[in-house]
């Protein structure tokens, strides 16, 4: 073999090897695309096409799909699946995959904000810039961090079973609730929700807020656990008044229950964050998902299913709500629901 051909073949072979390690390596378009962050509207068009797809953890059990019928409809080049989870277990569920060093099964979710904040201390959220990209997000329903948005809240309020309260004889504040004539007569949840969710907010104080459990004690009330469940107790008349949930409210008066509401003073609310996974299979589609429910649109349907919107042209409460210090309440819940449940359990003296 001459110099030419052993040059040549030098050549082939190198020319081979360069091409098998360059097939081995990330297009070169791929390694300098831009991060998650520093996309346009168009740029996040363009990645969800190519997806094609977004996985929502869904905690609303499967009622009210409108939203991502509707998200379909503007994006037709994303089909939704949802899988149904609750609420409190979707951090757990989010951790365990990232310490066992998978990649999250979903894309995104919306859930109330204690679990949503527990998701921020265990680092499951990513970071976005969603005002600079969606200049019409309002600035206080941003998370501080950018790691996602409150895009509705559940509203705390006082209701009833209207065919055993006159509407006249409604309790108009907590103190009310305090009255002789409802001994026996009320339910509230085990965990002591509105009052803790009350101190968090700093709308009472904590020693106020016991003072009250303490009192309300006096009047014998029934308990139970979560608003949807003591909602349906009092429609069956178990007990005629208990604080819940707005939503839980006004979803069973469409279907005709006997059941109405009074606003008391503080409104305390409890706002639901939804934010995009690290690591998400589908992180374009899951940016889009959060600025549609964002949207005018997305809030409007959303409010059709008794939740109360983050989109001020949307709102329509006849009330100031407050809203609880979720931080706060993370850190004191613990100690607040055993003092509570010490006051509750411990033998009237």
């Amino acid at each position: 073999m001459n110099s030419l051909q052993r040059r040549g073949t030098v050549s082939l072979v190198a020319a081979l090897l360069i091409s098998v390690l360059l097939g081995s390596l990330p297009p070169l378009a791929a390694a300098a695309e831009k991060p998650l962050s520093e996309r346009s509207l168009s740029d996040l068009v363009e990645g969800a096409k190519k997806e094609g797809r977004l996985v929502v953890w869904d905690t609303t059990r499967g009622k009210g799909k409108e939203h991502f019928r509707a998200f379909e409809k503007k994006y037709p080049f994303i089909k939704v699946e949802q899988a149904l989870v609750h609420s409190d277990e979707v951090v757990q569920k989010i951790t365990m995959e990232q310490r066992a060093g998978r990649a999250p099964t979903a894309d995104v979710i919306a859930c109330n904000s204690v679990s949503y904040e527990q998701g921020k201390v265990d680092g499951v959220f990513t970071r976005f810039p969603w005002r600079k990209v969606f200049g019409y997000i309002p600035a206080e329903a941003v998370d501080k961090g950018d790691f996602g948005v409150g895009v509705y809240g559940n509203v705390w309020t006082m209701a009833y079973n209207t065919k055993l309260v006159p509407k006249g004889k409604v309790p108009n504040s907590y103190e009310d609730l305090l009255k002789p004539e409802w001994r026996g007569k009320l339910a509230v949840d085990i965990r002591v929700n509105p009052w803790s969710y009350i101190a968090s907010s700093g709308a009472w104080s904590v020693e106020k807020a016991e003072d009250y459990v303490k009192k309300l004690k006096d009047n014998q009330p029934k308990f139970g656990r979560g608003g949807s469940a003591i909602s349906q107790l009092l429609i069956a008349g178990d007990f005629q008044i208990a604080p819940v949930y707005l939503f839980n409210i006004i979803a069973a008066r469409k279907s005709g229950a006997p059941i109405d509401n009074v606003f008391t003073e503080p409104t305390v609310g409890m706002p639901t964050g939804i934010g995009a996974f690290k690591r998400a299979p589908h992180p374009h589609a899951a940016v889009l998902f959060v600025d549609f429910l964002l949207s005018e649109e997305g809030q409007r349907i959303l409010a059709a299913h008794s939740v109360v919107p983050a989109h001020m042209k949307v709102q329509n409460l006849p009330v100031k709500v407050t809203l609880m210090n979720v931080p706060k309440y993370l850190r004191e819940s613990a100690k607040w629901a055993r003092t509570y449940r010490d006051i509750f359990l411990s033998r009237a003296r």
